[in-house]
């Protein structure tokens, strides 16, 4: 065979070009489509490792610390208040925390604040220069209705952090464990005695049709409500809060009950409400879209459920019937036994969290802020209180 002439040198020359440029081309393809896909292993360390078709996150300490950067503000707040506290029980010496839009680019976990989130231009303009292997993280405790759409961006986001159980992060309004052996006492506890009063609420959102429902069902069975709060002035019985502007939950010692009633009823949404009654030894009265039995939301035999009763009227029975009895009443507070409020934050839950190693799933922004987990309760509620 007779050697190449020098067209058929430029031809073949042309080709293997041709071929190098196609096999860069989707070689560069395939390593951005990963940036948006959950799907696969990272190794947060000095260089991050994506290994795909894997779905576990696990933090290998380096010798540098993990940056995290919280992007957005916090409803206009910087630093976010759920940073304020970086102390932990175990060693955090490598995660770093940023609040500085600038460290982007060298930042290894990206966090948003749903309520604060960045337009979907601005989105996909910072996600073009996405750093190779970089974790956004989505971080809202506020119910569905009150944050971005997020159909048109979930597919920015790997990690899903909030109060919903389904979260890669659960973010609690207050976190809470069971009492140890050594930290169990069995003590006579008496919150009944030096009590007169019945149900105290503060409300500043007027908005709650749900729950100012129940307020006029059960005053009509017999039940006394003393409101405080800029709603106070729709309510013929008010008390006054020794702090401006919110509840001061140390104004309860002479009530029995506090109507803990949320503004949204969303599956697994618990806000403050019920919590900062159980640190003043008076029974919330709760109102909300959870399955408050479940002990990863809420203390067992810690409260009174509106909605687990067959009808208004039952619910008012029961709190009438709790109301006079000193054994019944006290009843309720014998979580203390075997509970606790845990001091635990969300600092230290999220490093946690990358230490022991966080298994994602696919969607799962889409599938933890769901309208139809706000809906289906609201639905409930609003057949329940006719009977």
């Amino acid at each position: 065979m007779g050697s190449l002439s020098l067209k058929q040198m430029f031809h073949f020359t042309f080709l293997l070009c041709f071929i190098t440029l196609l096999f860069v081309y989707n070689y560069s393809e395939q390593r951005l489509s990963l940036l948006t896909d959950t799907s696969y292993l990272y190794t947060l360390n000095v260089e991050i490792e994506i290994l795909h078709n894997l779905s576990k996150v696990n933090v290998k300490a380096g010798k540098n610390p993990i940056l995290i950067l919280a992007y957005t503000s916090f409803f206009g707040v910087k630093p976010w208040p759920v940073f304020k506290n970086l102390t932990c029980n175990f060693d955090t010496s490598n995660f770093k925390i940023s609040h500085d839009e600038n460290d982007f680019y060298k930042s290894d976990v990206v966090i948003f604040h749903g309520p604060n989130m960045p337009s979907l231009s601005k989105l996909q303009r910072i996600q073009s220069n996405r750093k190779f292997g970089q974790l956004w993280i989505y971080f809202s405790m506020e119910p569905i209705p009150k944050n971005a759409n997020i159909e048109e961006f979930s597919v920015f986001f790997n990690i899903v952090s909030t109060y919903a159980i389904n979260s890669d992060i659960r973010i609690p309004y207050r976190y809470h464990a069971k009492k140890n052996n050594s930290e169990k006492k069995t003590f006579k506890i008496d919150n009944f005695s030096h009590k007169n009063k019945m149900v105290a609420w503060f409300v500043s959102n007027c908005n709650g049709k749900e729950r100012s429902k129940l307020v006029q069902k059960l005053r009509l069975y017999g039940i006394d409500f003393e409101v405080s709060g800029i709603c106070s002035k729709y309510y013929s019985k008010t008390f006054k809060s020794s702090c401006q502007k919110r509840p001061c939950y140390n104004d309860l010692k002479y009530f029995k009950f506090y109507f803990s009633a949320e503004n949204r009823l969303c599956e697994d949404y618990i806000t403050e409400k019920y919590w900062e009654t159980l640190n003043n030894d008076v029974i919330p009265i709760v109102l909300g879209g959870s399955n408050y039995s479940d002990p990863r939301l809420a203390i067992p035999g810690s409260f009174i459920d509106a909605m687990s009763f067959d009808s208004p009227k039952a619910l008012a029975n029961h709190i009438l019937s709790v109301s006079t009895n000193q054994s019944k009443y006290n009843a309720y507070f014998e979580w203390k036994n075997s509970w606790k409020l845990d001091t635990n934050s969300y600092y230290c839950s999220l490093c946690q969290k990358f230490k022991q190693g966080i298994t994602l799933t696919k969607n799962n922004l889409i599938k933890t802020m769901n309208i139809q987990k706000c809906w289906t309760p609201t639905t409930k509620f609003f057949s329940w209180i006719k009977k």
